[in-house]
């Protein structure tokens, strides 16, 4: 199943099970979650308008946000839907931040 799909009972679970695994310290689950979503990740900042160094630092930003926010993660069965807002929120962040930079080069 590709990340992007909508998520099945099973992999929601599979979710949950991980953010239990990651807050319990479990180094092994935090690099499944981060394989689980990097594609995901780079596919929102891509389709967002950022060319591939920019989409690295989206990628970046919001796997250390989830690391930070993952002890206080309130929906962890959301998982997938906090990823994609964050990545969403990111790439139009990096794009504003840019256009700013062009216009005071102007």
């Amino acid at each position: 199943m590709s990340r992007s799909d909508p998520l099945t009972e099973e992999a929601i679970h599979e979710d949950v099970a991980l953010v239990a695994r990651c807050r319990a310290g479990d180094e092994a689950a935090w690099a499944e979650m981060v394989r689980r979503y990097q594609r995901l990740v780079y596919a929102v900042a891509r389709r967002g308008g950022l060319d591939e160094h920019a989409a690295a630092d989206v990628f970046q930003t919001v796997f250390a946000r989830l690391l930070k926010h993952l002890p206080r993660l309130k929906q962890p069965e959301r998982l997938q839907t906090w990823i994609i807002t964050t990545a969403k929120h990111e790439t139009l962040s990096v794009r504003e931040r840019a256009r700013r930079h062009e216009s005071l080069n102007d």
